[in-house]
């Protein structure tokens, strides 16, 4: 159809639809920008256009506000990672995602980015699972989000110092313990120790001076505001000095070792 030199007359608008950037034309292009806004809102533009070889006619646009476009994880698909485990104390961002795929109602593949919602989180041992969000590179469709399993294994801490109690000989090789000072805590937690049935082991039941042993217990560390429950120490060790009918005092001798604490049952040297 050869409609010869056309002519556009300025757009116009009608309905509740808002614009940041109103209806023209230029280069035989019509351009507009809608502002965002409720999902009910519909709008109409009409241009007439003058031709040489035939009578005017009128061009309708009918506009109408829809979400975005809604976009998904590719059937039988799911986010994964390379890597689901941290220690207690790092970020999420350690946690690398696999490829995964996200399609539109029709199967296209949608290009975009998968993240953390909060990659910054420091995740203690009670979570099991973190959130992810897709965005979309194009506008025009929607964000996906998610969440995918994790896990977040305790963190060690050091035991700076062991103390044991001196005792009268009692045919035993078990010795109490007073005192466990730890380090290697995050900045804010409070981690103490419980020392209900924490006690040491020594490597003979005979009366004498004992620079060694072994330390054992159940749920001995206790920790406010996270789950943090192992680690791995040096520390100082007193001697349990004792006499078969006497007691010796509160004195003790002092050596370094190296133990491993465990929380649940707490064992290692001392």
């Amino acid at each position: 159809m050869d409609c010869g030199n056309a002519q556009y007359a300025a757009p116009e608008m009608t309905g509740n639809m808002e614009y940041i950037t109103e209806p023209s034309i230029a280069n035989d292009i019509l351009s507009y920008t809608v502002k965002q806004g409720a999902l009910d809102r519909k709008g109409k533009i009409q241009i007439k256009v003058t031709t040489e070889n035939y009578e005017d006619f009128v061009i309708t646009f009918n506009l109408e506000c829809n979400d975005r476009i809604p976009v998904r994880l590719q059937e039988g698909t799911e986010v994964t990672l390379k890597k689901d485990t941290l220690i207690y104390g790092g970020l999420l961002s350690a946690l690398e995602f696999s490829e995964a795929e996200f399609v539109d109602g029709e199967g296209n593949t949608v290009e975009g980015t998968l993240a953390w919602k909060d990659a910054t989180q420091r995740p203690d041992t009670s979570m099991t699972s973190a959130e992810w969000i897709f965005t979309p590179d194009h506008v025009a469709y929607a964000n996906v989000e998610g969440s995918t399993a994790i896990k977040v294994n305790p963190k060690e801490l050091t035991v700076t110092k062991a103390t044991a109690r001196n005792r009268k000989y009692d045919g035993t090789n078990q010795v109490a313990i007073t005192e466990v000072l730890l380090s290697g805590m995050l900045e804010g937690d409070e981690v103490s120790v419980d020392l209900t049935d924490l006690h040491g082991t020594l490597k003979d039941k005979k009366a004498g001076e004992y620079t060694s042993g072994n330390i054992t217990g159940t749920d001995a560390c206790r920790k406010r505001q996270s789950k943090l429950q192992a680690g791995t120490a040096s520390h100082r060790n007193p001697s349990d000095k004792s006499s078969d009918d006497r007691d010796t005092g509160d004195k003790g001798n002092t050596g370094d070792t190296t133990k491993t604490v465990r929380s649940r049952h707490k064992t290692g040297n001392f």
